[in-house]
């Protein structure tokens, strides 16, 4: 599981405990709302053989959608997640 995190200047917020990182998980730090922008996921999910991404988040409106946009430009099926 990827889980990523945007830095606001200096500051990086911490995920959720009740959601947090388990072994083997990887945390992304990145720096714009697109969690594919300068990260290195792309190359992480395809030489993984990766082609799906299952998308939640809730920053919908900003983070969430730019990351489905993008994962659909790059030729990944998405599932975006509701409550």
């Amino acid at each position: 599981m990827f889980f990523t995190r945007r830095r606001f200047g200096d500051r990086i917020p911490s995920i959720v405990p009740a959601v947090a990182p388990a072994g083997g998980d990887v945390v992304l730090t990145k720096d714009s709302p697109d969690a594919f922008d300068g990260t290195g996921l792309f190359e992480t999910l395809a030489a993984a053989g990766i082609t799906c991404v299952v998308i939640a988040g809730f920053a919908t409106e900003a983070c969430v959608d730019s990351t489905a946009r993008s994962a659909l430009s790059r030729g990944f099926d998405v599932v975006l997640v509701s409550d």
